[in-house]
């Protein structure tokens, strides 16, 4: 359901800008790395006490934003197609990592 939302989300998108789904697809890929530059700069600026937002409200958005990355890999959504998140979890979860 997931992917569908994001395949009119493109659609909507290539439609109002009169662009082609591909230019839309990358122009929503960029906008999706400029928000995780914005995430990542906030976050260097809680180490260094800099920042202008609570670090409860950063790590709240910076793990909001991992979850939705996780879940949503490559356009298609962990919830209808979990064997895509099982090796992300059983590496965190359940299979031991040596030091």
């Amino acid at each position: 359901h997931e992917q569908l939302q994001s395949a009119k989300a493109i659609k909507c998108y290539a439609k109002d800008m009169k662009i082609t789904q591909e230019e839309a697809k990358a122009i929503i890929r960029s906008q999706v790395e400029n928000a995780w530059k914005d995430i990542n700069q906030e976050l260097l600026l809680l180490d260094r006490q800099y920042s202008s937002l609570p670090k409860s409200v950063i790590m709240c958005i910076v793990n909001h934003a991992k979850a939705v990355d996780i879940f949503l890999h490559n356009d298609r959504n962990a919830h209808t197609y979990p064997h895509i998140i099982k090796g992300t979890i059983s590496s965190l979860f359940v299979d031991p990592m040596s030091i």
